[in-house]
């Protein structure tokens, strides 16, 4: 809806009274109602009530005071860069959520200074926030934003890590506990001493009974198992124990991590549990344990027929498009990683497009068919599962089945007579895209072998090219092309992008 500039006016104006008002929730709210919709040229005629609200006898004045900088830091830096000392002052003060929101204030003022930024840490590293978890935690998050950067001094990096280290233990909630192991290991991920320390708090913390604590640990297991697997692995019963947990985002992300610490001797019994839960997790946490097994892949290539039989009985849940199409490209990773499953896979996919609700997960099968089967002794027993296609689905499968059947025509000379006679049945097909790809791909491949090396890669798909410039060629030089009386002959090894955004720039 478009806005008038007397409505806008009405509004800010009202919204400016309120900040001078008497009742301490309309001056805070006003503020942070200015503060999202205040442009940069406007901010001045408010910055001063603004910054006058920090020292507000009442708490929750200065609350929506400091809520208002943090969003205007991101409209006007410089002009909130200015409430420096007054932020600062916050800092020592005994309500846990103003010390929050100052603290978070004065990291995004001093953001660009890290020895000013530094400063400001140690400093309310020394007052007793204990007591104030969110300002705790936002202190363990700007000391990690700060160890990232390689200019800080090594005196202030000792200083840092070795509080950090200290709340895993000393601290009194487990919010400041979490914190703390994620900033460590993030800092210091190939520290093993470091890590250990974090690994004993966190298997401390996979046993405690509320669900959200065991997820979070969890969560960081699952980071650091991929670097530390021995580490990981040693928390392996708890872990075990976790998968029948009740709540089954834990179920689910312990299952994700014994995938990744599990020896090749285990993966079978494991993917027979995950079997019997899969279709009770939600489909983040299906996507999650489908990557875990993609990865086993890597370490233990000699399971591949267990992990794609696996994979079979996933594609036969009722689920998601993205989690169809995390099996269906784990499948192709399994096939590129170990060539022997090639055919075994390939079963895979014939599962997917003859019983998928999902026309562009169906058109992407077919199109690993078309590239996978001419790399077989014998793929011709699957050329029936995709001429079904032709006959039992809509357009866009029926004309992503004419392409993968010729495809395997150009890349299989010998299956050629059998597609060609099926592409000729296609040329009187009622749908204009599968009709003319029949014909196109029937004109390509009845070419010489000269004509079809230049034109049939492609046709196929085997050029690269990039299509954008091919358009904005034929635009820019539509006239000369059509008014030249030759063969349209274009280059399309030079045609850059570059050179199309040159042109496009001058027009």
């Amino acid at each position: 809806m478009k806005v008038k500039e007397t409505e806008v006016f009405i509004v800010v104006s009202s919204l400016t009274k309120d900040i001078n008002s008497t009742e301490y929730s309309f001056k805070a709210n006003s503020m942070k109602v200015l503060a999202k919709i205040i442009d940069t040229e406007n901010l001045p005629a408010i910055e001063r009530y603004l910054r006058q609200a920090i020292l507000d006898k009442n708490l929750y004045v200065q609350k929506g005071a400091l809520m208002s900088g943090i969003v205007l830091f991101n409209k006007a830096p410089e002009n909130i860069k200015k409430w420096s000392n007054d932020v600062q002052e916050k800092l020592n003060s005994s309500d846990p959520q103003i010390v929050y929101l100052a603290l978070i204030l004065m990291s995004l003022i001093k953001q660009s200074d890290l020895f000013s930024a530094s400063r400001i840490l140690q400093m309310v590293m020394n007052k007793d926030i204990r007591k104030m978890h969110l300002a705790h935690c936002q202190l363990i998050r700007e000391m990690r934003r700060l160890l990232l950067f390689e200019e800080l001094d090594g005196k202030t990096q000792s200083v840092f890590t070795d509080y950090l280290l200290s709340c895993l233990t000393a601290a009194n909630s487990d919010m400041v506990m979490i914190e703390a192991s994620k900033a460590i290991c993030e800092v210091a991920p190939n520290s093993l001493g470091h890590l250990e320390n974090v690994y004993n708090v966190l298997q401390s913390m996979i046993s405690a009974q509320k669900s959200i604590v065991k997820y979070s640990a969890l969560r960081i297991l699952k980071r650091i198992a991929p670097t530390q697997l021995q580490l990981v692995s040693q928390c392996a019963p708890e872990l075990e124990r976790l998968v029948t947990y009740a709540n089954k985002s834990v179920a689910s992300m312990a299952i994700s991590i014994l995938l990744k610490i599990a020896k090749e001797k285990e993966v079978d019994g494991l993917l027979s549990t995950i079997s019997q839960y899969l279709p009770e997790m939600a489909d983040e946490f299906r996507v999650d344990a489908i990557q875990s097994v993609k990865h086993l892949i890597k370490r233990y290539p000699d399971i591949h027929k267990l992990l794609i039989s696996f994979l079979r009985k996933c594609l036969r849940i009722q689920s998601s498009l993205g989690f169809k199409k995390e099996v269906i490209e784990s499948v192709v990773y399994i096939i590129q990683t170990v060539g022997a499953s090639r055919e075994e896979a390939l079963y895979a996919i014939v599962d997917l497009i003859e019983d998928c609700q999902y026309e562009s997960l169906i058109s992407r099968g077919l199109e690993v068919m078309a590239n996978e089967i001419p790399l077989l002794e014998n793929g011709e027993p699957f050329i029936r599962f995709i001429c079904n296609r032709l006959i039992l689905e809509g357009e866009k499968v029926r004309a992503s089945a004419v392409t993968a059947l010729a495809k395997l025509g150009w890349k299989k000379p010998k299956l050629q007579s059998i597609i060609k006679n099926i592409l000729m049945k296609c040329l009187i097909e009622q749908a204009d895209e599968v009709r003319d790809r029949a014909a196109l791909y029937l004109h390509a491949l009845n070419l010489d072998s000269a004509e079809r090396k230049s034109l049939a890669g492609l046709v196929f798909g085997e050029t690269n090219v990039n299509i954008s410039a091919l358009e904005s060629y034929l635009k820019n030089n539509k006239k000369e092309l059509v008014n030249s009386g030759k063969p349209l002959e274009i280059d399309l090894s030079s045609l850059k992008s570059e050179e199309i955004q040159e042109k496009k720039a001058e027009r």
